[in-house]
């Protein structure tokens, strides 16, 4: 059972992480930035580009964005979140004594 939960997690995890790799490339039209955000997990790639682009862009509180913008960034922020949260999952189980 125990390896059949592993390799779920590890399934959402890689697709959450293509899924965020897409949407950076669709956001910004770079291929730089899909292979880049592809790379780096758990969130990293979403915060260098939040760092470097997104808020010279639109501003600190994202208050150059518009409704569908918002709503992009949210989905990604909530994936970014479940990733975290499948990974404090994993090391918590893996690391009680069983």
């Amino acid at each position: 059972m125990l390896p059949l939960v592993l390799i779920a997690i590890a399934l959402f995890l890689f697709t959450s992480q293509i899924y965020i790799a897409t949407l950076l490339y669709k956001y910004e039209k770079s291929w730089w930035w899909g292979g880049f955000s592809f790379l780096l997990p758990f969130g990293l790639n979403v915060y260098i580009f939040q760092i470097i682009i997104l808020e010279n862009r639109v501003g600190i509180f994202f208050e150059g964005l518009n409704l569908s913008e918002r709503k992009l960034w949210r989905k990604i922020y909530v994936l970014v979140l479940l990733q975290y949260m499948f990974l404090f999952a994993c090391f918590g189980f893996l690391a009680s004594p069983a």
